[in-house]
């Protein structure tokens, strides 16, 4: 239920989803899906908040790492179905602290007889994020300075803020996909 992303190495397929911290691992077998495998990214990486929903909207696979990216979007409280005409502008000016949504790690992936499995470490390698702080984290506190970005940052996905939705990479270099902003009616490509 509600996967939002999924990226395939050999015979194994990773997929996240929007209401979780996991990653979820398969085994492919032609046409069937065996041995799936629930790991928690709070196991593999120092979260601010293992528990809470990182809303994982990208994975990708390069050079035996996987990399995983939250959407980084602020949401709004929806207000209470009360039936009131009457409707609380500060509660609804109160965005939800969504600082977990703020994810761009990579994993170290070791080959198994059945395929691959992220891991914490592998020798020299070991997992890592862009560290989270109180704006979110370093990457989300660089976005909010941008002069393109930044006023994006300020808003919810749902109304034109930013939203990332993909990730590539290639050697060194992350390309994330945004949903949002769309400006000018170009998307936008952050490098």
């Amino acid at each position: 239920r509600n996967l939002s992303a999924a990226v395939r190495v050999g015979p194994t397929l990773f997929v996240g989803g929007d209401e979780s911290c996991a990653i979820e691992r398969l085994t492919i077998e032609g046409d069937t899906a065996r041995e799936h495998q629930r790991i928690a990214l709070g196991d593999l990486l120092d979260l601010e908040d293992s528990g809470a929903e990182a809303d994982i909207e990208g994975l990708a696979v390069c050079d035996e790492w996987l990399w995983v990216v939250g959407s980084h979007a602020r949401t709004r409280r929806k207000p209470p179905k009360s039936g009131d005409p009457v409707i609380d502008l500060d509660e609804l000016a109160d965005l939800k602290d969504t600082r977990p949504r703020c994810l761009l790690a990579r994993i170290p992936l070791v080959r198994t007889d059945d395929g691959w499995m992220p891991v914490k470490r592998c020798g020299k390698r070991r997992a890592g994020l862009v560290r989270q702080n109180k704006q979110g984290s370093e990457l989300a506190e660089a976005l909010c300075k941008d002069p393109l970005v930044g006023p994006f940052t300020r808003a919810p996905a749902k109304e034109g803020g930013l939203d990332v939705e993909g990730i590539a990479v290639c050697d060194n270099r992350v390309a994330l996909g945004l949903r949002g902003p769309v400006i000018a009616n170009n998307a936008v490509l952050l490098e």
